[in-house]
């Protein structure tokens, strides 16, 4: 039995919030960049949010919280976070 794409990203959520939430606040998970092409940076946690930039293929980086689908993450940014789909990514293990 094929598990529909919003399980799979229901799954991918639970288990980085499982593993941020096993660790102090300032701490991270590493993931992956799981793209042919490059992932879209998002200045929030919604998929029609300004992109403010892109990572590239298999490029790893840390992950801070997860919402809405969405992995927050450091960058160059006012706030100094931004956002990418946790579709798109790949926890490093």
């Amino acid at each position: 039995q094929k598990e529909s794409a919003e399980q799979l990203m229901d799954a991918t959520e639970k288990e980085i919030s499982r593993n941020l939430s096993a660790m102090e606040m300032e701490e991270s998970t590493l993931v992956m960049a799981n793209v042919q092409n490059a992932l879209n940076v998002r200045a929030e946690a919604d998929g029609n949010s300004t992109i403010v930039g892109s990572i590239k293929p298999g490029e790893v980086f840390e992950v801070y919280d997860v919402v809405n689908g969405f992995a927050k993450i450091k960058y160059n940014t006012k706030s100094g976070f931004a956002y990418v789909s946790i579709k798109y990514i790949k926890e490093i293990e």
